[in-house]
């Protein structure tokens, strides 16, 4: 059905590049234009200000690093004016499984040249009030796009209520917002235990989230958490 309807949007409304609304190439599922694609591209190789590293090379370890997380991999620098900055805020607004596909394609590169070997995926998920409001879980739609190329299950350990929009804390207040806000699913400890756990994002900037994820993880008994996401600040 999901198939379908995507045909049939394609013949009603044609193609058009997701960060400028050009005309899209045939590659990467007729998402990006020529000049978005090159840009990207140039980006990507944007040095890490830490390490001096291509962000896709690039194991720093953020703010509130975690004590539980073995290693932090990122495929891009985040900066709302980079094409990366512009297709993770689409990616946040439209339910777009072209779009996620992309994403998780690049992270899945990553992880695989990071060397990582996880045996499940699993994702922070967003409001019952953000869901409804847009009609879909982005941090979902990307995970189930990873799980797919990477040939991997997808375990849901995690809820969350309602906090405040994470964007507008500082540092401090993300940690608090997020250690409030996510809870661990009841019976997912019983398909965490034992197993090497991927946690994914589709932004880091502090690190907060992941952190208060991870302790759970370590709570439901996982062997090994790693921790990867599409863009970092």
């Amino acid at each position: 059905m999901a198939r379908l309807l995507d045909l049939i949007k394609e013949l009603l409304l044609p193609a058009r590049c997701a960060v400028c609304g050009g005309e899209p190439e045939e590659t990467d599922g007729k998402l990006l234009c020529r000049l978005c694609r090159n840009r990207y591209e140039n980006e990507a190789r944007l040095p890490c200000g830490v390490c001096h590293r291509p962000y896709d090379r690039c194991d720093c370890r953020p703010q509130f690093a975690s004590p539980f997380i073995e290693h932090y991999a990122r495929v891009s620098h985040y900066r709302d004016s980079l094409v990366a900055g512009k297709l993770v805020l689409a990616a946040k607004d439209r339910q777009n499984r072209q779009l996620s596909a992309f994403l998780a394609k690049q992270m899945a590169q990553v992880v695989r040249a990071s060397g990582l070997r996880p045996e499940l995926v699993t994702y922070v998920p967003c409001s019952e009030e953000s869901r409804r409001k847009k009609g879909f879980d982005h941090g979902k739609q990307l995970a189930e796009a990873l799980t797919k190329e990477l040939s991997l299950p997808l375990v849901c350990c995690f809820t969350r209520k309602r906090g405040k929009e994470q964007k507008k804390l500082d540092a401090a207040k993300r940690l608090a917002n997020s250690k409030d806000s996510i809870r661990a699913r009841k019976g997912a400890a019983e398909k965490v235990k034992g197993k090497r756990v991927l946690l994914i994002d589709d932004i880091m900037t502090t690190g907060a989230s992941a952190l208060v994820a991870s302790v759970h993880l370590d709570e439901m008994g996982a062997k090994g958490i790693d921790f990867v996401c599409f863009g970092s600040r």
